[in-house]
């Protein structure tokens, strides 16, 4: 099951399973699959213990979030310029301080 896997995730990151070596055709190096094993079954946890309270923060913060960024007036395309903007204008300030 963990070398199927293995071969998965390398196959979706474009890369090639690395070659056998000769008289190893029947050996797996059990550190390596169980490290592999590992990492799949911390992220499956990750995604599916912790989805309740990522998206009870997400539910939570978004509203504010947004009530945020209309108080700014940085809501919508053209408020994504003033947000751009602003931004920059503060950029421009801290570096002014810096060279003096």
């Amino acid at each position: 099951m963990t070398a199927y896997v293995k071969a998965h995730v390398l196959e979706m990151l474009g890369r090639e399973p690395a070659p056998v070596e000769p008289g190893k055709e029947g050996s797996t190096d059990a550190g390596s699959e169980s490290l592999y094993a590992m990492v799949v079954l911390a992220y499956t946890v990750h995604k599916t213990l912790f989805l309740p309270f990522r998206a009870g923060f997400t539910i939570a913060l978004t509203p504010r979030l947004v009530r945020w960024l209309h108080s700014k007036g940085w809501a919508g395309g053209a408020g994504a310029l003033r947000a751009v903007g602003h931004v920059k204008g503060k950029l421009r300030k801290g570096n002014k301080t810096e060279r003096d």
